[in-house]
This record gives structure tokens, sequence and C-alpha cells, in this order.
């Protein structure tokens, strides 16, 4: 769903860097993969692993998309205010290991999925 926020975000964006029509042709085949994604989920055979795998190959490239824009808009449009998107978008990646990487609990009661409550 945030992919597609990103192309949405592109696309409702006067100078955009990309043509209409295929920022529409995105913006469908996101909604064709996660429709297939959630079918397969759903009624072929739910696995928790492929689940990670594929959301963490989307979430990597939702960053790298939103960073290139932010990149972009900085550098080259001039916006000095888009660090702050950058800066959230790094935090939330440096965060995103507490979730993925689990470890045993310290002192037996804090282990990375609560310090990942923590910090979100």
């Amino acid at each position: 769903v945030q992919l597609n926020l990103f192309f949405v975000r592109f696309l409702l964006y006067k100078n955009s860097l990309f043509p209409k029509l295929i920022l529409f042709f995105l913006i469908g085949l996101s909604i064709i993969f996660y429709l297939n994604h959630i079918y397969y989920l759903g009624f072929v055979y739910f696995d928790y692993g492929y689940n990670m795998k594929v959301n963490i190959q989307v979430g990597v490239l939702n960053s790298i998309l939103w960073l290139v824009w932010c990149y972009n808009k900085y550098y080259n449009n001039g916006k000095r205010y888009v660090w702050r998107c950058g800066f959230s978008v790094l935090a939330f990646d440096l965060l995103m290991i507490l979730e993925v990487f689990d470890f045993s609990p310290l002192w037996w009661f804090i282990d990375s999925h609560a310090l990942w409550h923590l910090s979100t």
C-alpha cells in the first residue's frame, strides 16, 4: 500500500519526472501485485517466511524511492526542508532492525519487539 501511495504522490504532483501513463501503469501493477499476494496467502498457501520476504523487499524498494525523491527535491529543486523526510525514512529503516532481527530478552523482559513498540 505504501508503494502505491508513493506512485500516487508522483501522479498528483504537477512537475512529475515520469509521464502520467507510466505512473498509471505502475499504480495498476502495484495493485495487481498486492491483490495477487493477498490471494496467494489467503487461498493457496499461507507461508510466513514468504510473506516476510515480500514485505521486506517492498519496504526496501519504497524506502529507496522516497530517498531518491528527497534527493531530487533537496538538490535539484532547492527544497531544503525535505531533509526531514529523508531523515524520517532512514530512522524508520534503522528501527526496522528491531522488528526483523530478534534477540533474546535482556533481564527477561526487554526484547527487540518491545523496543520496536517503544521506538515507534
